[in-house]
């Protein structure tokens, strides 16, 4: 029988107890880009890592073979990483970038001069002004939920029934937060810019940029693995181990507008998702159970951590 704290019953006062779904994700994207400043990205063994985006997304070239300005957008920026690394190639061309988290704290340990506190999905960047826009390591706040679905048995037929509908929202969830952040990411590139992403790679799905409503076309893909002291880090960073698995790479130029269509569209679904996930019981189940787990690893890192002190 897994831990679990009570769940609040479906009258409006008692879920006024608990903070918003949008909140909650919120939430979990500070976290997380704090965490990975924190833990990952700003250790040196993850310069080829930011490196290898470097070199597949061309920025570099075009810097070095540019008359005017280059204009950089790097979306969850945390710690600076990726300015950093350019940097050290040592540019002979002028260009900015535009250091853009969620969490402002992130940012005590970024040297770079333009920093911007904002959400993926509402960037305080004009149309069509950035030459580059980066997507590394973005975070989806309900793939969280999926992965730990996806490691736990269901106790119940009902649980399992439960599970089900909680899956289908989730993926309603995901697919429109993903679809709205590259929307707004397209809505800042000049035509003809670049978009990148980078993350670890899961098979051929986790590309899955190119749709009839993203005016993307990738020009450039691909796969690496991490160092084992890289790996290691990553691994204390999200719980599970990453020796021998691959990470990804890809880079898309744009080639047209989004359509204001398509982007309502996207928003509706998610509204949709959103509200109908904060009525299943069984989602708010899985989310106490989540943070029990949470705070039991918390503990136990700072065990190890104080032992390795």
């Amino acid at each position: 029988m897994r831990g679990r704290l009570a769940v609040p019953s479906n009258s409006p006062r008692d879920w006024r107890k608990f903070i918003s779904l949008r909140s909650r994700q919120n939430s979990f994207r500070r976290q997380h880009f704090r965490d990975f400043a924190e833990k990952v990205a700003e250790k040196r063994e993850f310069i080829p890592f930011y490196g290898k985006i470097i070199d597949v997304s061309g920025v570099l070239k075009k810097i070095n073979g540019s008359k005017e300005t280059v204009n950089i957008a790097d979306v969850g920026s945390g710690s600076g990483m990726l300015e950093r690394t350019l940097r050290t190639r040592n540019p002979k061309g002028e260009f900015n970038v535009f250091n853009i988290d969620i969490d402002k704290d992130v940012f005590l340990g970024n040297p770079g001069e333009i920093r911007i506190t904002a959400e993926m999905r509402h960037l305080p960047l004009s149309d069509k002004t950035m030459n580059f826009v980066y997507f590394v390591n973005m975070p989806n706040p309900v793939r969280v939920v999926e992965s730990y679905m996806e490691r736990t048995k269901p106790e119940s037929i009902k649980e399992l029934t439960d599970n089900y509908e909680v899956f289908c929202y989730l993926e309603d969830i995901r697919s429109s937060v993903f679809k709205l952040d590259v929307f707004e990411g397209i809505r800042v590139l000049k035509d003809g810019g670049t978009m990148t992403f980078a993350t670890w790679y899961k098979g051929p799905g986790s590309r899955g940029v190119e749709s009839a409503e993203v005016p993307l076309k990738p020009v450039n893909f691909e796969i690496f693995e991490l160092d084992k002291e890289a790996a290691e880090y990553w691994k204390r960073y999200l719980g599970v181990s990453v020796v021998g698995k691959e990470f990804f790479c890809e880079s898309s130029v744009k080639t047209g507008d989004v359509k204001n269509e398509d982007v309502a569209r996207f928003q509706k679904k998610l509204k949709e998702s959103n509200d109908g996930l904060k009525d299943i019981k069984r989602f708010w189940e899985i989310v106490q159970e989540i943070e029990i787990e949470r705070r039991a690893k918390e503990k136990m890192t700072s065990k190890v951590d104080k032992k390795e002190d």
